[in-house]
């Protein structure tokens, strides 16, 4: 452990002094791509050979590389390949130092938000099998079938894992209690990533995790606006024309956390007008690719 101090302290040191001299060429750095750096990606058992035994001082800086990176992408390179090389940079990390857990937690969930959904369900999935007690990689990973691939049943199965294990938090328990209606799932989504978020101090995870939280927020909204269209239902006869029809108590509606306002959007359901409109983009983008590969 003391080798691995020391080693890295010399390694900050050197990061530091890199840092400053590096400053004024951002813009070179930034020509950068991903292609390129997906060429200087050993995979995690060349790296084991190459560190020559050192390997977790080795996993340290490799884990400063990645979070730095990160950090200068997210946001403004869309280049999807950038998913890539993360990815094989922490399962790298992983193969190093494999009880370490700070990759496994921080870079399953960077890889969510840069869209490399695959990634991130094997280091939860290397989580799971390196750190057997550990309660959150099984309850991450069935968060991102719920989240990200709509997979219910796959959601389920690792939620009811997780909620099963020593030590795991009560409401994970509630949450698998719950979960076999969909429902049920949003309430358990927006704690989980609340958490995430109060874990750290990182700016861009916050961006990342605030942007999913803003929808999932919504969506809960739009679901109690569409439990009181049913009970309007029920006592009129009638559906609604207009979503201020079912005003509640007060006058008020569930605020829109899109700032929008609330409609009744092309399908006939009640989304904020914001989102109607991002829908909208989506269709017009697949519809855009479709014609592109004729």
């Amino acid at each position: 452990m003391t080798r691995r101090w020391w080693v890295l302290g010399l390694a900050l040191g050197a990061a530091g002094i890199a840092h400053g001299l590096q400053r004024g060429a951002d813009q070179v750095r930034f020509q950068t791509d991903a292609s390129t750096e997906l060429l200087f990606l050993p995979s995690p058992t060349a790296f084991k050979v190459a560190t020559l035994g050192y390997h977790e001082p080795t996993a340290d800086l490799l884990w400063m590389r990645a979070v730095l990176l990160f950090g200068e992408r997210f946001g403004h390179d869309p280049d999807p390949r950038w998913g890539e090389w993360l990815g094989g940079m922490i399962e790298a990390i992983a193969a190093l130092d494999p009880t370490w857990r700070t990759p496994y937690f921080y870079g399953g969930t960077m890889l969510r938000g840069v869209g490399a959904i695959d990634a991130s369900d094997r280091v939860f999935m290397a989580g799971i099998e390196n750190l057997p007690d550990d309660a959150y990689f099984p309850f991450a990973l069935g968060m991102n079938y719920y989240l990200q691939r709509d997979d219910i049943a796959s959601a389920i199965h690792w939620i009811d894992i997780a909620a099963k294990k020593p030590g795991a938090p009560a409401w994970y328990r509630v949450a698998s209690a719950g979960i076999l209606a969909d429902r049920d799932m949003l309430p358990a989504a927006i704690r989980f990533l609340e958490e995430q978020r109060e874990t750290t101090a990182d700016p861009s995870i916050h961006r990342m995790i605030d942007d999913r939280l803003q929808v999932l927020y919504h969506n809960l909204a739009a679901q109690h606006l569409e439990d009181a269209r049913t009970a309007w239902r029920a006592r009129t006869g009638r559906d609604i024309t207009r979503v201020e029809e079912l005003l509640g108590p007060g006058g008020h509606l569930p605020p829109d956390p899109f700032g929008a306002g609330w409609i009744l959007g092309a399908d006939g359901g009640i989304r904020s007008a914001a989102r109607e409109a991002w829908l909208a983009s989506q269709a017009q983008g697949r519809e855009r690719a479709l014609l592109e590969r004729r």
